[in-house]
């Protein structure tokens, strides 16, 4: 079981992590230049969607491996699948369909809309859009919570191996994950491999209180960094790159730090905001793009697109506005029927029982 202190520190963790994966969803992406990332403000973009939100997900999953070893790896494997079902996969097919009648309903009254036009018009297209069978969700978000059902299945069927060596057990996955593609099976490998990694941790005994002081953390994470340097000139040098490794290190130095920046807020007011918003901010992963979709709309008309100033505004605030929304939602939600708050979250109140990072 966790201490409260590692409880609280894992609170203020999921908020940090969610926040900044929302960045990287921010309308209308990456990928369409705006004044974030290739403007004056690219700086802006560059560390709160390329730095934070590559850390968001590996730190996430590490900790949901180290809550799941702890927590769950002993239950019987139907008992899991159910768990899993009943917590990441109905609230992402609902919040699934949440976006995609909102992404229909823009196509029909403003115009052409992306995530429709990527669609394949076909019946597994469609099951794809919302399960993510063998292709992407709709809603690139949720994609997340579909690899995290199936490598924590994995995680499960390997337990053995974890229990009996748990450092082989992820050099194996590392070095699986390096030279097989799993596709379509698991999508992003990395899931995988922080899974492990934080099954790994907590089967050594090792907790995620201690693995976030500075003086474990920070040298940990320069011998990731001079490891990854290595890697990249050895590969530079020899003309055998490799960027999934360099990629795993450059993740795994990330997490180290956000353990540290999470219990450096710890015992401090914002850390105390940001423990009492934890237990909504699985409400907020789910709802926020279809949340950003909507104010991208209302914002486009009313102050213009991502290459004018005022889009920092509305690029900073809309994780933030997202976490308010979801607080105020979460807070009524609490007081409708237990069978409705699953639907919509995954669980209802009750003592909390962490099973992932990304709450159930």
């Amino acid at each position: 079981m966790l201490d409260e202190d590692e409880s609280r520190l894992i609170d203020v963790v999921r908020v940090l992590c969610i926040t900044s994966m929302m960045w990287v969803h921010v309308n209308p992406g990456p990928s369409v230049p705006s004044i974030v990332n290739v403007g004056e403000f690219h700086w802006i973009g560059l560390f709160l969607s390329d730095v934070l939100g590559r850390m968001s997900v590996c730190t996430l999953t590490f900790v949901s491996g180290y809550l799941f070893w702890k927590m769950h790896v002993f239950a019987p494997l139907p008992v899991i699948i159910g768990r899993l079902v009943r917590g990441l996969v109905i609230p992402m097919v609902l919040w699934g369909m949440v976006f995609l009648v909102l992404a229909f309903a823009k196509a029909a009254l403003l115009g052409p809309s992306t995530a429709i036009e990527e669609i394949n018009s076909t019946p597994l297209g469609y099951l794809n859009a919302v399960f993510g069978l063998s292709g992407h969700t709709a809603n690139e978000s949720l994609f997340f919570l579909r690899d995290l059902v199936v490598a924590t299945i994995l995680l499960r069927l390997m337990w053995r191996v974890v229990m009996a060596a748990p450092l082989v057990a992820v050099c194996a996955v590392i070095a699986l994950t390096s030279f097989v593609d799993l596709q379509p099976l698991l999508f992003r490998s990395s899931i995988l491999v922080f899974l492990t990694l934080g099954a790994a941790t907590a089967r050594l005994g090792s907790g995620v209180a201690n693995l976030s002081r500075p003086e474990i953390a920070v040298p940990a994470a320069a011998i990731v960094a001079i490891a990854y340097v290595a890697i990249v000139i050895i590969g530079s040098r020899s003309g055998t790159p490799a960027p999934e490794i360099a990629g795993m290190l450059r993740r795994i130095g990330l997490m180290l730090l956000a353990l540290v920046a999470a219990r450096a807020l710890l015992f401090t007011a914002a850390g105390d905001a940001l423990a009492g918003a934890g237990r909504h901010m699985y409400l907020a992963y789910l709802a926020h793009v279809p949340l950003f979709g909507v104010a991208w709309a209302v914002w486009q008309h009313a102050a213009g697109g991502p290459l004018q100033e005022s889009y920092v505004i509305f690029y900073v605030a809309s994780p933030i506005v997202a976490i308010g929304v979801a607080v105020v939602a979460g807070t009524l939600i609490d007081r409708a029927p237990p069978a409705l708050q699953k639907l919509i979250r995954g669980r209802a109140v009750r003592r909390r029982i962490p099973a992932l990072a990304v709450p159930q």
